[in-house]
């Protein structure tokens, strides 16, 4: 469990290898925790087994622990309006993890 306004990284997550466009995307997503009084858990970076073609092997997403229930659709909201049409923001509640990545690929229709 994270303590309010500090970001806490999972025992054995990788973050120091991050791009930097995920690594802006970090830092605004613990100011929008902040914002609610909650701190940041980060539980995966670019280790672990993802899918095949998961952005967590080329340094590009980054999972934290889902904010309490009755947040999550708003602040979900709240990190796609800040991150923008280049960043995906997924909710996995078996996981209870807000998985977010930069794809710089992505195309807007």
């Amino acid at each position: 469990m994270a303590i309010k306004g500090y970001i806490w990284i999972k025992e054995g997550a990788v973050v120091d290898r991050l791009s930097k466009p995920i690594t802006w995307a970090k830092g605004q997503v613990a100011g929008i925790y902040f914002q609610y009084g909650l701190g940041l858990y980060i539980t995966s970076g670019c280790e672990g087994n993802h899918q095949e073609d998961s952005l967590h092997y080329v340094n590009n997403a980054f999972d934290i622990q889902l904010p309490p229930g009755a947040l999550i659709d708003e602040i979900h909201d709240k990190i796609i309006d800040k991150l923008g049409d280049k960043y995906d923001v997924l909710i996995n509640k078996k996981k209870r993890i807000f998985h977010i990545e930069y794809d710089p690929l992505k195309l807007n229709f």
